[in-house]
């Protein structure tokens, strides 16, 4: 019955939709009843799991400060942890581990008893040691320590420590959750649900159910081949977002994510926002909390960042660990920025939301929270809030597209217009359902709320961020130097294209694999005509590039390694000229030497070398006062010389001596092979007159001196050819 529901469905498919929308928003029904069906779903479903993952980042930032005071006060074996024992054969790292899971009872994988018992013996006799590893037992807040994989060998405390809130206790969390979802979603109810809404959203379901339950955006049963590959993904990410201050700045707009038309709305939102001293206080308590604090800790924002996260915390190859640390870092600007926007934004909505809780009465008129409550209440609707509206990698807000194989490779840095897809989506389906949502009081009032969200992500919010990304304030007159009209005018022209083309490519991408596949057909045709326009300066290995880009990683790299190709090859003379020079008259100015190498490293190796040439390269521009103060700013913020139009003179002076060199040596050129064409035709025209016969040299000499020339010439042609 439901092998063919949905298999046309084009606009957020089952497959891009997240637990959300595969539950309350499918399956509630019309008006009033629509309601109550919506508020039981969050009764049920929702409000447990947010509870559950709150707690989990409580016992996670608890857990993880307590592994620092336990270094700090344990000096000594948190420098050695690392290190063989006598016998060569482990680490102490590796003993300790054996020795607690010995304690719960746990066989060792690949361990035989002689060598387990030679463990324990090493670190039962090492009384630090011992002590060490009690109190890890003790900061696990659990009586075993977790349950050691196949692969334990290659993992570590930290690893352990890292997984033991995230998966080993994460069911114990989630117990009620998973009691509700057993009982819901039992065999029976999932067939049902197979033959009204089809085949596709019950697989969309289970598998957001497998994530949640598990804490994982990884397909289940992925192998180690599958898993380098992701890996390689995740990394290629992290190269392109490596201290990237555009994006950082970017994220400020999710600011006014927590704005609605209810209790936090833009007037109360001012009014909280008046109260400056209560403002920064709610600023700061959500700004420290365990959710931040571990969002920033974990880089929760995207699937990608969150492997990345995983691989540097866990892996104990040297190499990739140390790779996929510099990455995480490289993330700090957009983590700081995220949790800026959403503390922010979110302090107006927490306060405004205490008072809705406070202002709430029972039959009787008495308060039905109390001010802790109420706190408490106000803080969940504020992650549901932000976990909504911002990026998230919780496995609850990605869908099964976004998770799999195919997702990494298409759906790369969508992870903000899907959100938004799905929030307008969500929003369509209470009008047309005549759903009123919670927190408003009329269905008037909850259609303009749900309509203002449609505007705001699918247009407004969308034409800024492009706009933005766009750099189109740079057009403002007097920003740079003065240019002219006409080379103003295709600046603005591209701009807008450009403009216009991202906020369609942002819809189209956030409806999923499918929405991907038809705006890259689109791009490509637009670059294939682009290069066709440019005549024989035209490059269709662009037009290549862009169906790569279908996978923006995979793009990503082949423009990188091709930048570094035709880069090397139109800028060669320039680059034997500087060298390997980091200055230009006397200041920081990089060799575009760098930047062929730092492409290359990028796109082969992940090296994010390519955003440590361009960071270094924007700082030295952002200090050229040779710029206008306005560009200078907007360098500042992260946008790039190009962007700006700001001019690397020093360069443009190098170049121009080639160029008319290169000019120079051409007219030379020219000059000496007319000369020796000259020559050449004398030569031939003697030969000419030698191969006649006397009548016709006395034929040729009674001519005019052209006639002759043409006459000679003609008889040198068929010398030649014969």
């Amino acid at each position: 019955m439901g092998a063919n529901i949905g298999k046309y469905k084009f606009y957020l498919p089952s497959s891009a939709e997240d637990f959300r929308l595969l539950t309350g928003y499918a399956f509630s029904g019309k008006g009033k009843q629509g309601a109550k069906d919506m508020a039981w779903f969050d009764k049920n479903l929702i409000r447990p799991y947010t509870e559950a993952i709150a707690a989990i980042d409580v016992a996670k930032q608890t857990t993880k400060n307590d592994f620092k005071a336990l270094n700090k006060a344990m000096p000594n074996i948190a420098k050695t942890i690392g290190d063989l024992i006598p016998t060569k054969d482990y680490t102490n790292d590796q003993a300790v581990r054996v020795y607690l899971w010995n304690k719960a009872g746990y066989t060792v994988p690949g361990l035989n008893e002689k060598e387990v018992g030679a463990l324990v013996a090493y670190v039962a006799g090492n009384p630090e040691l011992a002590l060490y590893a009690e109190s890890l037992l003790t900061i696990s807040k659990s009586n075993e320590w977790l349950k050691p994989g196949e692969h334990w060998d290659v993992s570590t405390i930290l690893s352990d420590i890292n997984n033991l809130t995230e998966k080993g206790g994460r069911k114990a969390y989630l117990a009620q959750w998973i009691e509700n979802v057993d009982e819901i979603f039992s065999e029976q109810n999932l067939n049902k649900i197979e033959a009204l809404y089809g085949k596709r959203h019950r697989e969309a379901l289970e598998d957001s159910l497998y994530r949640m339950k598990n804490g994982t955006n990884r397909p289940s049963g992925s192998n180690a081949q599958v898993n380098r590959w992701n890996n390689w993904l995740n990394n290629s990410i992290g190269s392109i977002m490596f201290f990237n201050r555009r994006s950082a700045l970017l994220q400020l707009l999710s600011t006014s994510n927590f704005l609605n038309w209810s209790d936090n709305n833009p007037v109360k939102a001012a009014a909280a926002f008046a109260n400056q001293k209560q403002y920064w206080k709610d600023f700061s308590k959500l700004f420290n909390s365990d959710k931040l604090k571990q969002r920033r800790g974990g880089l929760r924002a995207d699937v990608n960042e969150a492997e990345i996260a995983s691989a540097a915390a866990n892996s104990r190859n040297k190499a990739v660990a140390a790779l996929s640390w510099l990455l995480k870092k490289g993330f700090t600007p957009t983590q700081i920025a995220d949790s800026f926007a959403i503390a922010s934004g979110g302090a107006t909505f927490y306060r405004n939301r205490i008072n809705t809780y406070l202002n709430q009465k029972d039959a009787e008129g008495n308060n039905l929270y109390t001010e802790k409550q109420a706190e408490d209440k106000a803080f969940l609707d504020f992650i549901e809030v932000s976990d909504q509206s911002q990026q998230s990698s919780d496995p609850s807000l990605v869908s099964m597209e976004q998770a799999s194989i195919l997702g990494r490779l298409v759906l790369a840095f969508q992870n903000t217009t899907q959100q938004y897809s799905r929030i307008m989506k969500r929003s369509a389906l209470d009008i047309i359902k005549r759903r009123q949502m919670p927190g408003t009081t009329s269905m008037l009032q909850s259609d303009f709320s749900n309509f203002s969200k449609i505007m705001y992500y699918g247009a407004i919010q969308n034409l800024i961020f492009n706009s933005l990304s766009a750099a189109i304030f740079a057009l403002i007159p007097g920003f740079g130097e003065e240019e002219e009209e006409e080379e103003i005018d295709k600046s603005k022209a591209e701009k807008l294209k450009r403009i216009a083309n991202g906020s369609i490519d942002s819809l189209l991408r956030g409806m999923g694999v499918r929405g991907a596949v038809v705006a890259q057909i689109k791009n490509t045709i637009t670059e294939y005509f682009k290069q066709k326009e440019k005549g024989f300066t035209g490059d269709q290995t662009y037009t290549v590039i862009q169906v790569a880009n279908l996978s923006p990683p995979i793009g990503s790299k082949l423009k990188k390694i091709y930048s570094a190709i035709t880069g090397y090859k139109y800028g060669e003379e320039l680059m034997k000229q500087r060298g390997l020079d980091l200055t230009a008259a006397g200041r920081l100015n990089l060799s575009p030497s760098y930047a062929v190498l730092g492409s290359l490293a990028s796109g082969v190796a992940n090296v994010p070398l390519d955003r440590m040439y361009a960071e270094i390269q924007s700082v030295a521009e952002m200090l050229d006062d040779r710029n206008t103060i306005y560009q200078r700013l907007a360098l500042s913020l992260g946008f790039r010389s190009w962007d700006v139009n700001a001019k690397n003179e020093e360069d443009d002076l190098i170049k121009a001596q080639i160029k008319e060199t290169r000019k120079t040596k051409q007219k030379e050129k020219a000059k000496s092979k007319r000369v020796e064409t000259a020559k050449q035709k004398i030569i031939d025209r003697r030969k000419a007159y030698e191969s006649l016969t006397e009548g016709q040299k006395r034929y040729i000499l009674s001519l005019g001196k052209n006639a002759r020339k043409k006459a000679l010439d003609k008889q040198a042609k068929r010398l030649k050819e014969k």
